[in-house]
């Protein structure tokens, strides 16, 4: 069975670990595991942000339709022309620039934070492998901060899996396209055709919708998987030999791999076994409340 090129640099790290001593080696291991923990975090914040700027993205549209509809519009105009109604005709979708300003700059401060916390936390085993007994000392003291970062990831999962993405500005144009057809006064047989056209277009886009919520909770829960790997080998570190710890960390990372399956019910599944591995840790859990509460601000932002 063909092993994923990523553990296969741990394995790498162990070769190299039996020329440079147990300690160092130690926490060489770590700090690669710690370094694929940040770039699976910062993915995933990634997909949130993508995942945000999808719902409130403007419906698709070709341009000969978006050209049909400037040209209706302007006939339908009952006044002359000026700024403010050519600028709601030709982007009739569009958020005011205020508006917009106001939601980019919330939300690029949230994201902000968010990527800084996953880079800090690396950040800190950036030299502890240089040291020994002061090292591990170190790595005893981020315990707690991957704790955090890792149930940060989890239930982030988790609210987008109960309150997945909408593409809310889509589902309006086309609810309101449907309301027309249901009026128009067209012949009966075009109006039947049409609506049954518009239930193409439905379909299509509640298919956008899963794709979007599967593809950010994926990359969620990936993170939280080689968190969780983080965490338990900073946990055990003391007593793991670097033979161990390199096959707990390849365990980890091949399990998160495995997270890739386009299953909703499956990474639903792996959500609830992190979670409940949070839960059921009596260390881990006491964080869960505040981690919570700042999980409520995705579902406050616009």
């Amino acid at each position: 069975m063909k092993i994923p090129s990523r553990p296969l640099l741990i394995l790498g790290v162990l070769a190299l670990g039996l020329s440079l001593g147990g300690c160092m080696a130690k926490a060489r291991t770590l700090h690669v595991a710690v370094g694929d923990f940040r770039n699976e975090s910062v993915a995933a914040v990634d997909a949130i942000d993508a995942m945000w700027r999808a719902e409130i993205a403007p419906p698709p549209t070709t341009p000969a339709a978006a050209t049909d509809a400037f040209v209706e519009d302007v006939l339908a105009l009952n006044t002359d022309a000026d700024d403010e109604n050519l600028a709601t005709i030709l982007y009739p979708d569009r958020i005011s620039d205020d508006e917009q300003a106001i939601l980019e700059e919330r939300w690029g401060e949230f994201l902000g934070d968010l990527r800084l916390q996953y880079v800090t936390f690396a950040s800190i085993f950036d030299n502890v492998e240089r040291a020994s007994f002061t090292g591990r000392d170190e790595i005893a003291q981020a315990q707690p901060y991957v704790e955090k970062l890792t149930a940060q990831l989890a239930y982030f999962a988790e609210a987008i899996a109960k309150a997945p993405p909408r593409l809310l500005q889509h589902r309006g144009a086309l609810i309101a396209q449907l309301n027309t057809l249901r009026t128009s006064d067209m012949p009966e047989s075009d109006r039947r055709k049409q609506i049954a056209l518009w239930r193409d277009s439905w379909m299509a886009m509640e298919a956008a919708e899963n794709d979007l919520r599967d593809r950010t909770i994926r990359q969620c829960v990936k993170a939280a998987i080689v968190g969780k790997t983080v965490r338990d080998q900073i946990v055990a570190y003391g007593d793991l030999t670097l033979a161990d710890l390199v096959e707990a960390i390849n365990l980890g990372l091949q399990l998160a791999q495995s997270a890739s399956g386009n299953d909703f019910a499956g990474l639903r599944g792996r959500v609830d076994e992190i979670t409940q591995a949070i839960q059921a840790d009596p260390v881990w859990s006491s964080s869960v409340s505040q981690v919570l509460g700042q999980i409520q601000t995705l579902g406050t932002q616009p």
